[in-house]
């Protein structure tokens, strides 16, 4: 933390903090009850290190004299980092056994519905229409797959909403993949318009607004992580909400804890923490995908 570690315990008053965060929810109509304090604190921290300031007091003067230094600190706060394919062998589970799960699933007249909560720039939305199209075959458009992708960020969902991304940001994808769906604009990518089209992105607070419904894949990964145990329990009741029974849900790699001992959610796949949501009825044995159930019957 650099010089920031040197703020000193008596400035490290409750309320000193206070005010800091309540500035910022004045200022951005952000509030962030319900996250970690440390993983807050690491944040204003790492700012105050970069100014050189010591003491909270002066950054929260730092903060009152001008918007620049609230977007700045907002931007650390939200931590929208992903990427396309992030984890690619769990991203493969879900190519291999859950889209086609789905889609065997499927009943005519009704649209599969998929929500990236926490979308952040909107590469894992746009991975996911991806999958869904390179197992539909269709080509980039999805008339049969709604995917929903929100967050909090606006300056985020800007960026989502254009589907336009540097060069490094799309190295790792396989290059078919990226030659089918993407379009290269000087040094830049910009997702096809039909795969777009797929996508509708939105403002939204996992944590207080009231959640979708009816979905079959809710896709939430590495966001629950920066929340406290309580808040974290409170959004995967949510999540039950918003699935429908039997939906599939896949988080990321830390956040095994968030969901221990959670008795909606059965895991499919533990180490690629893909879970489904239990029915009212059935026995959880059968709600693992299709494919390994199949594998199961033959051993």
């Amino acid at each position: 933390m650099g010089d920031a570690q040197r703020v000193t315990e008596s400035d490290r008053l409750p309320d000193e903090w206070g005010r800091i965060l309540d500035l910022l929810r004045r200022a951005r109509g952000f509030t962030f009850t319900g996250y970690k304090h440390g993983v807050l604190e690491r944040s204003v921290s790492r700012r105050m290190a970069v100014l050189g300031i010591t003491s909270y007091t002066a950054y929260r003067q730092r903060l009152a004299a001008g918007p620049g230094e609230c977007d700045l600190l907002l931007r650390a706060l939200l931590i929208g980092t992903t990427s396309f394919f992030r984890d690619p062998s769990a991203w493969d589970y879900l190519r291999r056994e859950v889209v086609p799960e789905l889609l065997e699933e499927s009943v005519p007249g009704r649209e599969i519905r998929v929500w990236s909560a926490g979308c952040a720039r909107g590469e894992e939305a746009y991975s996911l229409a991806i999958l869904f199209a390179e197992a539909i075959g269709r080509g980039p458009v999805l008339p049969d797959v709604r995917i929903f992708a929100t967050d909090v960020d606006p300056d985020a969902l800007h960026v989502a909403r254009s589907g336009l991304y540097p060069d490094k940001a799309v190295t790792a994808m396989p290059s078919r993949l990226r030659d089918t769906y993407l379009t290269p604009q000087g040094d830049q990518y910009r997702i096809r318009s039909g795969l777009r089209c797929s996508v509708v992105f939105g403002r939204h607070d996992i944590m207080r607004d009231v959640p979708l419904s009816g979905v079959d894949l809710l896709v939430c990964r590495n966001t629950l992580m920066y929340f406290d145990t309580t808040t974290q329990a409170g959004v995967l009741d949510g999540f039950r909400f918003a699935l429908r029974g039997g939906g599939f849900l896949f988080l990321g790699r830390a956040e095994t804890l968030a969901i221990y001992g959670h008795d909606t959610f059965v895991p499919v796949e533990r180490r690629q923490r893909v879970y489904r949501r239990l029915p009212d009825g059935p026995a959880a044995t059968e709600h693992r995908p299709a494919a390994a159930r199949r594998r199961d019957r033959r051993r």
